[in-house]
């Protein structure tokens, strides 16, 4: 063996015993973020990439999302919208929620789980409880998920 490979093969082995902390990113929850308000006049300033959803629900004054996505190379935004109508004339439509999730173009195949958490708590400001809302996401290929949801307080 000459010494090129002998460098070479002392090289690898001290490279696979050398311990490198990795973060665990593929699972993780998040602090409790604050949803945006979507209109007329900022309905498109959200990106809406594909997410999956497995699980939502209200918990107190929070709306809990349980999502996954594909990534990896690129940092992801995962931000609850409220939709507003577009015209506010009575009698209006009930509340309606949408994931809006921005990928950044991020064609990696990684996948990731997270648990989302929202402060619904404005919608309080209706006086009347409880507050039926609709919640959705864009799914990949043809899925699109719905569910309704029901908000009370006292």
């Amino acid at each position: 063996m000459n010494k090129f490979s002998l460098i070479l093969l002392l090289a690898f082995i001290w490279a696979c015993t050398e311990k490198q902390e990795v973060p665990d990113l593929k699972i993780k929850t998040t602090g409790v973020s604050d949803y945006v308000d979507l209109n007329f006049s900022n309905a498109d300033s959200l990106m809406n990439d594909p997410v999956k959803i497995h699980t939502v629900k209200v918990e107190g004054d929070l709306l809990i999302v349980n999502l996954s996505y594909g990534g990896g190379c690129k940092v992801h935004t995962i931000d609850l919208a409220r939709v507003h109508p577009w015209c506010g004339t009575p009698p209006l439509p009930p509340p309606s929620f949408e994931i809006r999730h921005n990928a950044n173009n991020d064609f990696c195949e990684a996948w990731f789980t997270e648990t989302l958490q929202f402060d619904i708590s404005p919608l309080r400001e209706s006086g009347e409880s409880p507050v039926t809302f609709t919640f959705s996401a864009t799914g990949y290929g043809d899925e699109h998920f719905q569910k309704e949801l029901s908000y009370e307080f006292e």
